[in-house]
């Protein structure tokens, strides 16, 4: 688990544990934009305030007063004024070098090699080599009061069980999916936010958001993109699905033909394709490669299919099922606060913690159903962009399909 940096270099990420203090965190700025920590200006929370940093001792660790910086949180780094008066001693107890980002480093969404499932966050502060991590919140202390009831969380069906958004049987892929529609969110109005606040006793705050992603044939992977990394391109998308390929030849007894509806190699070929849509089995491989439980709330039939559940993972990520679309969650500290300073994956070691985010999931995944941003694949009617022919339904729209080899599909009212 990390903190995001913004830097006049760049950005970067920094491994955080209970044992990093400030010493440490100056010198790997001071290595990424070349800013010497007594000229240090470090910001944090939203909107962002400088740190009171003048005669702090830089064996203080990040997590106690005045700092108080927490797991998944954005700080930004500038240059300090003249005549500041809130500089900071430097560390001299640790090597600029050490965390093996080098000077500059921009990207923060290049995947880096995944620690074993046995190493603590503590390990990874210990080898001195930062991963790229997604925003994971953790609350600073516990709840003052009792947590709300959690919703029920059904455990995931067998990924083929999971619906696999407008695909044909026996091969879930072979089918394009539906073209954009001129509005791609259904039941809502353009612009419209949809959010529910966390209550005030919680031990989080903020608004948990519902952030839209494009219908580009790749929605799950957008969405999944903007929880690990804050953002999503087609480069993001493509090393998603090159995850997938991997992860289901790697484990071809528990991704066989019969799960897959194909064999696995014609499977992960067509996976490989922008026009294959994601679903159960790509969030449950998904889920393994990157250590971490993914909560599906299915609006229509109003349940959350939950991924990695059980497997001892220590965060969770919340997407939005809409029949034939994904879409992310991601916690803002205010409404209208930018992206990139949201929480997008939550720390669920902590009690009450998650029990208040899936209370608030839930009356989110309501408010949709209520707007009716979903669309019933029984039943909804559609048009063959190529023939022009009327269609009702899924079953009707592949048997076209493979008939005809027509893979140009548009829902109409």
């Amino acid at each position: 688990m990390s903190i995001r940096i913004r830097h006049p270099g760049g950005t970067a990420t920094f491994p955080l544990s209970d044992s990093v203090d400030l010493g440490a965190l100056q010198e790997f700025i001071a290595e990424q934009c070349g800013i010497a920590p007594l000229e240090q200006e470090i910001k944090t929370g939203y909107p962002p305030r400088a740190l009171p940093l003048h005669g702090v001792p830089s064996s203080t660790l990040l997590s106690d007063a005045p700092l108080r910086i927490r797991r998944g949180e954005q700080i930004i780094v500038a240059l300090k004024s003249s005549g500041s008066a809130s500089a900071a001693p430097s560390s001299s107890s640790s090597s600029s070098s050490s965390f093996g980002l080098g000077a500059g480093s921009r990207n923060m969404t290049t995947p880096t090699p995944k620690a074993p499932a046995s190493e603590a966050p503590a390990a990874a502060v210990k080898s001195r080599k930062p991963e790229a991590a997604p925003s994971i919140l953790k609350p600073a202390a516990p709840a003052p009061a009792p947590a709300p009831a959690p919703v029920p969380i059904s455990r995931p069906a067998p990924p083929a069980q999971i619906p696999r958004t407008f695909a044909p049987a026996p091969a879930p892929s072979t089918l394009p999916p539906l073209s954009s529609a001129p509005s791609s969110s259904p039941g809502l109005q353009k612009g419209e936010t949809i959010s529910v606040p966390l209550p005030a006793s919680s031990p989080l705050e903020g608004h948990l958001t519902l952030q839209i992603v494009p219908d580009d044939n790749s929605c799950l992977f957008s969405a999944l993109s903007l929880l690990l990394h804050q953002s999503h391109s087609p480069a993001s998308n493509r090393t998603l699905r090159q995850q997938v390929s991997r992860g289901i030849l790697a484990d071809p007894f528990e991704y066989s033909e019969v799960v897959l509806g194909a064999p696995p190699k014609e499977y992960v070929a067509k996976m490989q394709r922008d026009t294959t849509w994601g679903g159960g089995v790509e969030l449950a491989v998904l889920s393994k490669e990157h250590r971490l439980e993914l909560a599906a709330l299915d609006v229509i039939n109003g349940v959350t299919h939950v991924f990695g559940q059980g497997q001892g993972y220590t965060t969770r990520g919340y997407l939005v099922y809409s029949g034939i679309h994904y879409d992310a969650l991601v916690l803002l500290p205010e409404l209208g606060a930018p992206l990139e300073f949201a929480s997008t994956l939550f720390d669920i070691s902590t009690p009450g913690a998650l029990e208040v985010v899936d209370v608030a999931a839930g009356k989110l995944r309501e408010k949709l159903k209520e707007k009716r941003y979903y669309t019933d694949t029984a039943r909804f009617t559609l048009k063959c962009g190529q023939c022009g022919q009327s269609l009702k339904g899924e079953k009707e729209a592949t048997q076209h399909a493979m008939k005809s080899g027509h893979t140009d599909f548009r829902e109409y009212e």
